[in-house]
């Protein structure tokens, strides 16, 4: 069973991490082997690396070529890629577009199956998170969402 991660990119990465290895390792548990992200810096690399770190494979989902190249964080982007539990998508095989990100999210929620999860780590739905996680429900999935400001979780199911 498949994780699809989205997440905001200004985070506290000390105290994201503790909390993604927790959930990750219980839903390991349960049963859940692979994590989908879409490569953005923040909560998505930080998951990634959660993840393999415990050993599970990572889907590494990339918006558009020109990502590769100019990525912020370039060392941790390409130790994901480079890492053999990483299978690594491209949502657009062509240079960047206006939409390019929003087309990599509905990507990402179309390739679910009926038991996969989306965790969201999200304080505000007015972003490319809040669109991910709309997609999600509007398609009937089940969205966890971790609110770093209130250190809280809630549900919602479409």
């Amino acid at each position: 069973m498949k994780i699809v991660l989205t997440g905001h990119r200004d985070i506290d990465a000390e105290s994201l991490r503790k909390v993604l290895e927790k959930v990750l390792c219980k839903l390991c548990i349960r049963g859940f082997d692979t994590l989908m992200m879409g490569m953005a810096p923040g909560s998505d690399l930080l998951g990634a690396m959660c993840a393999l770190n415990i050993g599970m494979k990572v889907e590494a989902v990339i918006p558009h070529f020109g990502h590769v190249y100019n990525h912020p964080v370039k060392k941790t982007y390409w130790w994901i890629l480079s890492h053999e539990k990483t299978e690594v998508i491209w949502a657009h095989d062509g240079p960047y577009y206006k939409g390019s990100f929003f087309n990599r999210n509905k990507y990402m929620i179309s390739s679910m199956e009926d038991d996969d999860i989306v965790l969201a780590i999200m304080s505000n739905d007015k972003s490319g998170t809040g669109h991910c996680v709309r997609q999600a429900l509007k398609e009937g999935k089940t969205v966890y969402i971790f609110n770093p400001a209130t250190n809280k979780w809630s549900s919602k199911n479409g």
